[in-house]
């Protein structure tokens, strides 16, 4: 809970990358929500999402490969969320 910030802010000293996304969401998602600690049972985890939900699955992926894309402090970043938000406000 503490990770995925359910219950307070957390601040992370001594590193400016963070903790997304090679290490929260293998604790937090994979390992305690979805009992996967190695490599092989992470790979079942994922095929069984997959099998689950197709599109939902597809959606995560893209939504991951997007994030690695749009640095926050992007030209493409801030056009993305400017649109995002023009389009709310119709």
């Amino acid at each position: 809970d503490l990770l995925i910030g359910n219950y307070m802010r957390t601040t992370l000293h001594g590193s400016t990358r963070g903790l997304w996304p090679h290490f929260t969401p293998w604790v937090a998602k994979y390992a305690d929500n979805g009992g996967a600690r190695t490599k092989q049972e992470v790979k079942a985890y994922m095929a069984e999402y997959r099998r689950r939900a197709p599109l939902d699955f597809l959606l995560m992926q893209f939504s991951l490969r997007c994030k690695n894309l749009l640095r926050p402090d992007s030209a493409a970043h801030r056009a993305a969320k400017a649109g995002f938000y023009r389009f709310l406000s119709r």
